[in-house]
């Protein structure tokens, strides 16, 4: 019997980085935005408030946490959402700085 058990390359991550290219996700993690804040320059988010919007701007919080499957190694602006399709860093866990996607 000729059986593979994918587990977590499923999700497009290989632990020993030598196939990564060679792998494609085949699923998507949604959700729904919770609130959607416009905050003014110098503002702070996040945890210990590492999160700083020098000229200010809109923020969106997800109902998503890592619990939920959102990877932690997506934090720190490494990660992104697309949110009404425009690409969105993720920032600060799941508060994303957003320009002008059609947030309301």
């Amino acid at each position: 019997m000729d059986m593979v058990r994918l587990g977590i390359g499923l999700y497009g991550v290989e632990v020993t980085g030598k196939f990564d290219a060679n792998l494609k996700s085949v699923s998507t993690l949604k959700t729904t935005i919770s609130q959607v804040k416009t905050l003014p320059p110098g503002a702070t988010v996040g945890y210990s408030r590492k999160g700083q919007l020098p000229q200010g701007g809109k923020i969106a919080t997800l109902a998503i946490g890592y619990a939920d499957g959102y990877d932690r190694r997506f934090s720190g602006g490494k990660g992104y959402v697309l949110i009404n399709g425009k690409k969105s860093t993720c920032d600060w866990k799941c508060l994303h700085g957003h320009d002008d996607g059609g947030c309301e």
